[in-house]
């Protein structure tokens, strides 16, 4: 049997096999892939000498990606005690993408959209900022709007990528009390692997 470490063919000759006998052949394969899908083995026909010719169907074999890690987290959660009221809470809210795949990923991409309640919600306080591990990705968040989008993200094999948003409370927060400031799960699609989620996550302003 010829079948070499690195090798795409198999080939096997001059075998024998007994009456009513039975012969398994295993092997390891490593399959290289650099998106998800089917890979198809063709079918394989088996000759002897003596009865006629047999043939095992073509197989599928699905090859997937895992999945990046993905989560966001605001900081410092909670906020405060701060005051008196009225304040303005501040803090950063961070995405942060690790990828978990034997490939890099690209094409990463999620949209979040902060909370517009209690007391007018959240808004993107300064310029956000990503790290170099995350490629050359634009990011939009308009400074005082509540919209945040990142396209165009890559992340190298064992990478992690993070997003860093300054986000403050819309408007000054009286009376005195805990604001809480519930935001929505976020989907993490990429070219590779699988949509992920992070969250739902809640901010916690506490106001003297």
């Amino acid at each position: 049997m010829a079948a070499p470490p690195g090798a795409n063919s198999i080939l096997l000759v001059n075998g024998t096999l007994g009456a009513n006998a039975s012969c398994t052949i295993c092997l390891d394969l490593q399959v290289t892939a650099t998106t998800a899908g089917s890979l198809t083995s063709p079918a394989v026909t088996l000759s002897s000498n003596q009865a006629p010719n047999a043939t095992a169907a073509a197989i599928n074999l699905t090859v997937t990606v895992p999945a990046p890690t993905f989560t966001m987290a605001f900081a410092p959660n909670p906020l405060g005690p701060i005051g008196p009221a009225p304040v303005t809470g501040n803090g950063t809210l961070t995405f942060t993408i690790t990828n978990n795949a034997a490939i890099p990923l690209t094409g990463l991409a999620f949209n979040h959209t902060l909370p517009g309640a209690p007391s007018s919600g959240l808004q993107v306080a300064a310029a956000g900022i990503f790290t170099p591990s995350c490629g050359s990705p634009t990011l939009t968040a308009p400074v005082n709007g509540n919209t945040i989008q990142f396209t165009g993200g890559q992340v190298a094999v064992g990478g992690t990528c993070t997003v860093t948003i300054p986000v403050k409370t819309a408007v000054a927060l009286t009376p005195a009390g805990t604001y809480t400031y519930p935001n929505s799960p976020v989907t993490l699609n990429s070219t590779q692997a699988a949509p992920v989620t992070a969250g739902p996550v809640t901010w916690t302003v506490v106001v003297n």
